[in-house]
């Protein structure tokens, strides 16, 4: 299996996690001020995997072939590490992160939906040294990363995400 193969992989877990949710009235409530809902966190993973997209895309135009298997550098394999779940240090979104409002009912169809554009990005970069062409952070200008690192970033945000979803709907349900 391919390193992007894999990466799809769990894209598709992820999809599979996001529908495995239940949309019930717990859906889009929220358990304290200031804490997102379930809907929310699946909104802001549609929301924030839209603005890494066009990065990612103009990484790939200027990739060349690539050569070897894709690898992080040091500071990347932390990054990576550090948006894992469970978290190790909460972050407040900045403001063009924070989730829209949306009828709850259109969540779901818009991240199924942006999940699909990814996937097709997926399947366009194979052979791309994605691993040799910087891109900036969309949340952070300071901050650079590979393409590649983007990609494995973004799944691993919304693993970050979902699980923090999963975890508002156990307190609600106590």
């Amino acid at each position: 299996m391919t390193q992007l193969e894999f990466l799809r992989e769990q894209l598709l877990a992820c999809t599979e996690r996001a529908r495995a949710l239940p949309r019930n009235p717990d859906w889009s409530r929220s358990p304290a001020p200031g804490v997102w809902s379930p809907a929310e966190c699946v909104a802001h993973l549609t929301q924030s995997t839209g603005v890494m997209l066009p990065p990612l895309e103009e990484a790939a135009r200027r990739a060349g072939p690539a050569s070897t298997p894709y690898q992080h550098t040091w500071s990347e394999r932390l990054f990576l590490w550090y948006i894992e779940p469970p978290y190790r240090l909460k972050v407040k979104t900045r403001g063009g992160f924070v989730p829209e409002p949306a009828p709850p009912g259109d969540v779901l169809p818009a991240f199924e939906a942006r999940q699909q554009r990814l996937d097709q990005f997926l399947q366009s970069v194979a052979g791309k040294a994605l691993d040799k062409v910087k891109i900036h952070s969309p949340f952070n200008a300071r901050f650079t990363y590979s393409a590649w690192t983007g990609l494995v970033l973004i799944l691993a945000h919304q693993r970050r995400h979902l699980w923090q979803a999963e975890q508002i709907l156990a307190r609600l349900r106590v």
